[in-house]
């Protein structure tokens, strides 16, 4: 399995999302536990859409169970707003998951996201929470772009003040 996921992984790398597609295809059935098959959907999904095979990734979505669900649907929002700059319904999705599940990197990715579309006030109320729920640097730091760009000085000052030794000297 892990094999046929590395020359896979090659393919994909190379741009050849064809030879990547049917060499996952042909091998499906090798493909048996829980870990392995999951492992197969998110990548097949993953060149599907590079191929442009939305509706069929779509259909693949629809049919899998678990906790790798999450991530193609994210990979499928992801790929939709590449293709039409509409980045709202990929937010809306992490911000839904995030309330469900208090999963940190949802919420960062519905921030950054947010931030890319220059809604600064909206990160900036989440703020704190970005930066304690994820716990890096990269949080820290859009947390207080958030609200430097939001117009809160304090709030950003508090922030910096705060966070100054997650980033180390330099």
């Amino acid at each position: 399995v892990s094999d046929i996921l590395a020359l896979a992984h090659c393919h994909y790398s190379a741009g050849h999302f064809s030879e990547a597609q049917i060499l996952l295809d042909r091998t499906k059935p090798i493909f048996r536990t829980p870990p392995e098959i999951a492992a197969w959907e998110v990548f097949f999904i993953q060149v599907l859409l590079k191929r442009g095979q939305i509706d069929v990734a779509q259909s693949i979505i629809q049919t899998i169970d678990g906790d790798h669900r999450t991530d193609v649907e994210v990979l499928l929002l992801n790929s939709r707003a590449e293709r039409d700059g509409n980045w709202q319904a990929l937010g809306d999705y992490l911000w839904d998951h995030y309330q469900q599940t208090d999963n940190p990197q949802s919420l960062f990715g519905h921030c950054e996201i947010r931030a890319r579309q220059g809604k600064w006030d909206e990160v900036a109320r989440l703020a704190r929470q970005l930066a304690e729920s994820v716990g890096t640097g990269e949080a820290a730091r859009l947390a207080i772009t958030s609200t430097f760009n939001a117009g809160l000085t304090q709030e950003c000052l508090d922030l910096i003040d705060r966070y100054a030794d997650w980033f180390g000297a330099g």
